[in-house]
């Protein structure tokens, strides 16, 4: 039987997933919930099915920076490095997506719906990944390095605003980074005594332990043992009105986001219509 593309595709998302170790503590994951990370550490039975949900947009993640490390490497032919080891003298090891020594670059690739535009980028867990990294190659390395978050939308690969490529420049905050490495030795202990952190959700039912999406519904790997005897419980009246609040204060910020846009364009039209003059002396250049 003929090979076809989705076989290849199937095979490939197959050896990605066999040089990943979930067993391994990951820095990139330093944001995310910290029962979580010593789940998987200590070997915990895994959703198997919740794994497979986000098996699609993590390779396609991998695409993306692949791509984009042949793009730097064009530009610093054999000086660009793709998943470069950045060592910990206690054993942690975290991979930047792409590093560049010449220019003492570090960058991270995401993969995003156009919706996570309007509720802000960059994300505070992204910015929390590419700041414990600069603070390693800083610390450790005694490296000078500026970190990079480019964002690439899943719907229509560019900034839909402006059809532009969007990234952001993060610089070292020295601080950040040590509390972050702080939280880093904190989860390592709790693997090391076998004992699980408090949880860092009020729901099953909510982020970070579900969400879902207009095409996408996720839920942590561990939910079920994390929340057992708990999941099929009914929210309380104060967890709903919780949730409503969160909901509404993110609808509002969307709202002022988009508002604080609405104004800018009606100021350069306004700007326009009462200097007609700068249109016509541009034609006049044409």
């Amino acid at each position: 039987m003929a090979l076809a593309s989705s076989d290849l595709i199937l095979r490939k998302m197959e050896e990605s997933q066999e040089r990943f170790d979930p067993t391994h503590i990951r820095p990139s994951a330093i944001s995310s919930c910290a029962r979580k990370q010593v789940y998987a550490a200590l070997g915990y039975p895994a959703n198997e099915e919740a794994m497979r949900e986000l098996e699609g947009v993590a390779f396609l993640g991998n695409l993306l920076d692949r791509s984009l490390a042949d793009f730097w490497s064009k530009m610093y032919p054999g000086k660009t490095y793709r998943q470069f080891e950045l060592k910990t003298p206690y054993g942690i090891v975290a991979h930047p997506d792409i590093w560049v020594p010449g220019l003492n670059l570090d960058v991270e690739v995401k993969s995003v719906s156009v919706g996570a535009k309007y509720y802000g980028l960059p994300k505070p867990e992204h910015v929390d990944q590419v700041q414990l990294r600069l603070h390693f190659h800083h610390k450790y390395r005694k490296k000078p390095a500026r970190g990079e978050i480019v964002y690439f939308f899943r719907e229509t690969f560019l900034d839909p605003e402006n059809w532009q490529p969007l990234s952001f420049p993060i610089e070292y905050d020295p601080v950040k980074g040590q509390e972050l490495e702080t939280r880093l030795n904190y989860i390592l202990e709790c693997v090391e005594r076998e004992v699980l952190p408090d949880r860092e959700s009020s729901s099953p039912d909510y982020y970070p332990c579900k969400s879902k999406t207009k095409y996408l519904q996720a839920e942590c790997p561990y939910r079920d043992i994390c929340w057992e005897g708990h999941i099929e419980e009914p929210a309380t009246p104060v967890q709903e009105a919780e949730e409503i609040l969160q909901r509404y204060a993110e609808l509002d910020g969307m709202r002022k986001r988009f508002q604080q846009n609405a104004d800018a364009v009606k100021g350069e039209l306004q700007e326009l219509q009462e200097h007609p003059e700068k249109l016509f002396d541009l034609l006049i250049l044409m």
